[in-house]
């Protein structure tokens, strides 16, 4: 999410003169140099005439500018308009481009004397070069030849991002019919990224990507209506005529039926018969061209520490050890040993536990929500003005997407938050695991956590929406843990929920580095898997498959927090206040670990000299 990435045309300095190391850099490529290089040069020679935080802020404010112009969908989600007529250029060209350009920021970033900028500018230098070392080092392997899987791809996000669209005035009809005539050229970039794969020996293992095929058939419906990408213009303004609403979607459904099916249809060929064929039979990513290397830095990104994969997965033995035994403990207490897949199996069939339809899965999240969200000024001082709602998973991508996820709102354009549940599983999804995916997903967790960096106040834009899964989802598994405090789980099926979704971070920790470390097999992860958390879907491996090192994020961030909270409590003593603690966490927006540390521990030492 918001990777660091830039693209020419979007603030359009004077041209001036090349310095010498970017005539270098664009004769070496013969390439000509960006107008975002050109840019970038002018902040160059701002040297002397500007202070080092005026020019800081200055290349901030024009990266940003350049980021969202590069990403649309980004802009459209922040409810940014300008940008909604098209789609992000993935066409070879246009990616080789912006690693250029990004190496060149680099140059510039390196340039700044960082002692002369003041500490909140220095922590804006720090974060943002962090960022663009990340994009650079992630540029170095062939990640671009991997844009689709079962968890990720146009068949996925277009529909999400069209959804998004604002459909009150001529213009948003205008820009929501250019982004549909422009789908085929994105599925033909996707397409030919693929197919440089193949001639590189890039592809992703075989069997999670099956059900891919299945999601491409979703999206070619009779109906055109009924189509994600056709469907959100049903809901235009009623403050358009009837005549114009009824032309623009006809000329949609148009577009769709003439212009969208025929190379969906191509491209569906082009992956059952040429790709998918050719795909790895391995499951680690170290069976990649350069995977090993390429997991150690994806470990690193995405843990944001120096952990290495033996150490993480002696790690996660260790935590699912402890887990285990609570575990066993409160099945103890609830009726009889038996072992986790056998009382998940007892919970599931329990009809208490049961869910009586989608709805009612639904309104029970939205319950569960308002519950929690009384008790919230008790816990926290800094809380957001934004709120959040409960929605269904859309139908075409819930067979490859878990219980629910959230989707962060924008305070621009008035739209909430959401968090999606998944109520294709309301047959086999226990009300025993909903609390905790709630308090995980929303309050205190992810919407609180994504909402007060979205609402932050003078710092750069970037850092609203920067982020990182060590501290998103290390403080959404955090917030889990201080459901117990804060009284929000209502019986003792809802506790062991907690520990079972706790055990399955620690799980992740070990399969995650097992397959991509260590050579396990698909067969291999599902059975310690099925051991320790009793789910044997195996959605959630062919997840860890794909994404690798992202599931560590999880366990390791929350085990850093967890240690910052008792580690500033010994420094407070007295003056240690939770609430305190839990704003500073939150109040800088996402922050690698270290850095959040450095942070905490300044102010538990504040805290100390405080008198009471």
């Amino acid at each position: 999410m918001n990777k660091v990435s830039i693209i020419l045309g979007v603030i359009l300095m004077a041209a001036m003169p090349l310095s010498k190391s970017f005539k270098i850099e664009a004769a070496s490529k013969k390439v000509r140099p960006t107008q975002f290089q050109k840019a970038l040069l002018k902040i160059e020679s701002q040297k002397g005439d500007y202070s080092e935080s005026k020019r800081l802020k200055n290349l901030l404010d024009l990266a940003w500018e350049a980021h969202l112009s590069d990403n649309p969908e980004t802009a459209t989600t922040l409810g940014r308009r300008e940008y909604n007529h098209r789609w992000t250029d993935n066409s070879l060209g246009a990616i080789e481009a912006r690693e250029r350009e990004e190496k060149s920021l680099l140059t510039v970033l390196n340039g700044f004397n960082r002692k002369q900028l003041n500490p909140t500018d220095q922590l804006n230098y720090d974060l943002y070069k962090y960022e663009v070392e990340n994009q650079i080092q992630s540029s170095g392997f062939d990640g671009k030849f991997l844009p689709l899987n079962q968890m990720d791809g146009f068949q996925i996000w277009t529909g999400h991002t069209l959804a998004m669209m604002p459909l009150e005035n001529s213009k948003d009809l205008k820009n929501y019919l250019s982004r549909l005539e422009k789908i085929p050229t994105m599925i033909r970039e996707t397409q030919t990224l693929m197919e440089i794969g193949l001639k590189k020996g890039v592809v992703p293992s075989k069997i999670p990507l099956s059900g891919v095929s299945q999601q491409l058939q979703n999206h070619l419906v009779d109906d055109a209506q009924k189509s994600p990408w056709v469907s959100p213009l049903l809901n235009i303004s009623k403050e358009i005529s009837q005549e114009d609403r009824a032309k623009t979607l006809a000329q949609a459904e148009s577009i769709f039926k003439d212009r969208i099916v025929p190379i969906l249809q191509s491209f569906k060929s082009f992956f059952e018969e040429s790709y998918l064929p050719k795909c790895r039979e391995t499951f680690g990513w170290s069976d990649m061209p350069n995977g090993k290397k390429w997991y150690l830095a994806n470990v690193k990104a995405m843990t944001t520490t120096d952990y290495g994969p033996d150490q993480i997965h002696e790690i996660g033995l260790q935590q699912v050890e402890r887990i285990e035994k609570e575990m066993h403990a409160l099945m103890d207490k609830m009726g009889g040993r038996k072992s986790i897949p056998e009382f998940v199996e007892q919970l599931n069939a329990d009809p208490k536990q049961k869910l009586s339809s989608p709805e009612d899965m639904l309104d029970g999240f939205r319950l569960i929500g308002k519950r929690i969200d009384e008790k919230l000024p008790g816990y926290f001082k800094l809380l957001p003005r934004m709120t959040y709602g409960v929605k269904a998973v859309p139908a075409e991508s819930a067979e490859n997407t878990p219980a629910g996820y959230y989707e962060g709102g924008s305070i621009e354009v008035g739209r909430p938050g959401y968090f999606y549940a998944n109520t294709s599983l309301w047959k086999v999804f226990g009300k025993w695991e909903m609390e905790t995916l709630m308090i995980h997903e929303t309050v205190p967790g992810h919407h609180l956590q994504v909402t007060i960096a979205q609402e932050l106040k003078d710092v750069p834009e970037f850092r609203k929406n920067t982020w990182y899964t060590a501290y998103g989802e290390g403080w959404a598994l955090y917030a889990e843990h201080l459901g117990h405090e804060m009284g929000l789980f209502s019986s003792d099926a809802s506790r062991f929920g907690y520990l079972a979704s706790e055990m399955l971070r620690a799980a992740r920790l070990v399969v995650d580095t097992g397959l991509h470390w260590k050579g396990w097999s698909r067969d291999q992860a599902l059975a310690y898997f099925k051991k320790y958390t009793g789910e044997s879907n195996p959605v959630e491996i062919d997840r860890y498959i794909v994404w690798p090192a992202q599931a560590l994020g999880y366990k390791i961030g929350e085990i850093e927090i967890k240690r910052l909270r008792e580690e500033s409590k010994k420094i407070a003593g007295k003056n240690f206040d939770l609430r305190d603690f839990h704003d500073v966490v939150l109040g800088a927006g996402g922050l690698p670990l270290k850095i959040l540390e450095k942070n905490v521990i300044t102010w538990a030492k504040a805290q100390a000299k405080k008198k009471s």
